[in-house]
């Protein structure tokens, strides 16, 4: 990885520029190596966007097959983003309070565009005091539980609650307060919700960890899986 490396690290930085990585791309990099390790770190958008930048970067054939990912990374993004807006308004509708963290929020609030990160799945945070509500709302709108509500009812508390929609298999994480172990200390849900913030997604208002809060959150999220993913690293920078 001496030369797809840099590349891939040179593409994450803002403070990188095209010259730079530029002159990185003039050293033997292999594409086969290069596209598929950004791919597994999350970060096929980033090498997009500054191929985009760069014409004479990339031989044309990875310059089209980026531009698959990137489409492809998009319209995933897309419905992502619009199940995430009906989740807000069954939740809202029914008196829960609920945060918007990381996501097209946190891809939007970092880099501008919502779909530019790479992400699997969809974390909302409420108060425990809400999840077993919260939880019979998303086995109604078509989710599978992997945690059910008897063993809520019994304080069972894991370490993210998990839902898989049956029609799209879209995956939604719901957090709370008790959930976050990992975090140093209990989190402060309700100063968590004083301080939210409002992020415009597609003409939508969605209610959001303040930007200082969500910091410490990717933070320890990170640490948590101890950095494997540069995506982490670059969301921290941005």
């Amino acid at each position: 990885l001496a030369g797809e490396w840099p590349v891939l690290v040179a593409v994450c930085s803002e403070g990188t520029t095209n010259d730079r990585i530029s002159d990185l791309l003039l050293q033997p990099v292999d594409w086969s190596v290069l596209l598929p390790l950004a791919e597994e770190h999350g970060v096929i958008g980033h090498l997009a966007r500054r191929i985009r930048e760069i014409p004479s970067g990339a031989p044309e054939e990875i310059q089209k097959e980026l531009q698959e990912h990137s489409r492809a990374q998009i319209l995933a993004a897309l419905a992502m983003t619009a199940e995430l807006l009906r989740l807000l308004d069954d939740l809202q509708n029914n008196l829960i309070e609920v945060l918007a963290i990381k996501g097209p929020v946190l891809s939007l609030r970092a880099y501008g565009d919502s779909g530019m990160r790479q992400y699997g799945d969809l974390d909302l945070l409420l108060r425990s005091a809400d999840i077993e509500s919260a939880t019979r709302l998303m086995v109604k709108a078509g989710y599978e539980p992997q945690v059910t509500l008897s063993a809520i009812r019994n304080r069972k508390i894991p370490g993210e609650y998990l839902f898989r929609k049956i029609s799209t298999r879209i995956l939604a994480e719901l957090h709370t307060e008790l959930s976050l172990r990992y975090f140093p200390k209990t989190l402060p849900i309700d100063e968590y919700f004083l301080r939210q913030s409002k992020v415009a997604i597609d003409g939508r208002v969605v209610p959001a960890m303040a930007a200082e809060d969500e910091f410490v959150h990717i933070c320890v999220h990170g640490t948590k899986h101890l950095w494997e993913r540069l995506l982490w690293i670059a969301d921290v920078a941005a």
